[in-house]
């Protein structure tokens, strides 16, 4: 069966994912019925129970404790595995320091090498640094509890994706020349690579080898140009890739994106239509996989996409429902003190212990 899961927050906390501010200032707001919540914040914590104190949850297999370091003296729930999860983890000079997910990814030197020639480089939205960190969390965790016996384990946000750029940290010393920004829609050493206008869509076009080069200059109507030996390797496309944009950004705008990749597909070329939110929620082949799964806060129902993480023998829901985000704001123990929320006597209030 699925893992039991609870959420935990401290009474009037403000998460930045509960209503899409600060820190996603155009985060989603979806109406439940009772006002306005926010979409991310449902999606992150459905299927779970909401609770607002630690001794709200007498004993656990797995605890992800997010709290700063300075913070986890407090007496936790007896857990198999315990992860503390911190922007640059438990020990060293970064310990204590407040972070976001920019900041993560712009000291693993991930946002250096994007955007502009002339810079500066092009912050990227999102919270991929922080998926990153929770992808190293489960990989440790999942491992952890093979052999069942009791461990804690450290997780940095900040190193796990240090960790995914280290070809490029190789690169910056051995090729420097290859490291360093080329440009929007530009990447080396696979040249072109990027997401291009068409008629009707976009187009997602990579070409690595030269007989891939041959095939998509024959395929815009110049085979010419595939002969040309300044367009036969990458790095070559790349040193002159002003030139050779020039040629088939235009060319490509003559036909739809869906024209050109069933064209690209007869030529055995990797490129791939660019699809918009609608018509990746209706693709067959991932709703056939569940890969997308509704999500409900309240009266509103959302989709969102499913864990990648699949374990066997225990599978995740694809879907379910989300606390609302005032159950963990504004709900503690009716039998804490009024003035003390963080009452440390024993909770009688069934289910916490």
């Amino acid at each position: 069966m699925p893992a039991s899961c609870s959420a935990t927050s401290a009474p009037r906390s403000s998460s930045s994912n509960r209503r899409g501010r600060p820190a996603a200032p155009r985060a989603a707001l979806v109406e439940t019925g009772t006002g306005t919540d926010s979409a991310l914040f449902a999606w992150l914590n459905t299927n779970k129970r909401s609770v607002t104190r630690l001794d709200g949850i007498a004993e656990c297999d797995v605890l992800l404790d997010g709290r700063p370091p300075a913070d986890r003296a407090a007496a936790s729930p007896p857990a198999t595995v315990t992860a503390g999860i911190s922007w640059f983890g438990d020990s060293g000079p970064y310990r204590d320091y407040a972070a976001s997910d920019v900041t993560c990814r712009a000291l693993a030197g991930i946002i250096a090498g994007t955007g502009p020639v002339e810079g500066p480089p092009s912050m990227l939205g999102g919270i991929a640094g922080a998926v990153v960190g929770g992808i190293a969390a489960f990989n440790a965790v999942a491992a952890a509890l093979l052999p069942g016996a009791p461990r804690r384990l450290e997780v940095s946000i900040h190193e796990a994706n240090v960790a995914v750029a280290e070809y490029q940290a190789a690169q910056g010393i051995t090729h420097p020349e290859v490291e360093r920004r080329h440009g929007v829609n530009r990447f080396a050493p696979t040249c072109p690579l990027g997401v291009y206008p068409c008629r009707e869509g976009w187009l997602g076009v990579t070409i690595v080898t030269p007989a891939q080069s041959r095939g998509f200059c024959d395929m815009i109507g110049a085979p010419e140009v595939g002969q040309d030996p300044r367009f036969v390797i990458g790095f070559d496309r790349l040193r002159h890739v002003a030139e050779l944009e020039a040629l088939f950004v235009p060319r490509l705008r003559e036909r739809t994106a869906g024209e050109w990749f069933d064209e690209a597909l007869r030529r055995r070329l990797p490129f791939a239509v660019v699809p918009d939110m609608a018509r990746l929620l209706a693709t067959p082949t991932h709703r056939a996989r569940d890969a997308f799964g509704t999500v409900r806060i309240g009266a509103a129902g959302i989709e969102g996409p499913t864990l990648p993480q699949r374990l066997t023998r225990t599978p995740p829901l694809a879907g379910g429902t989300a606390p609302a985000s005032a159950s963990m704001t504004a709900w503690r123990c009716p039998t804490a003190p009024p003035e003390s929320p963080h009452a440390s006597r024993r909770c009688r209030w069934p289910g916490c212990g």
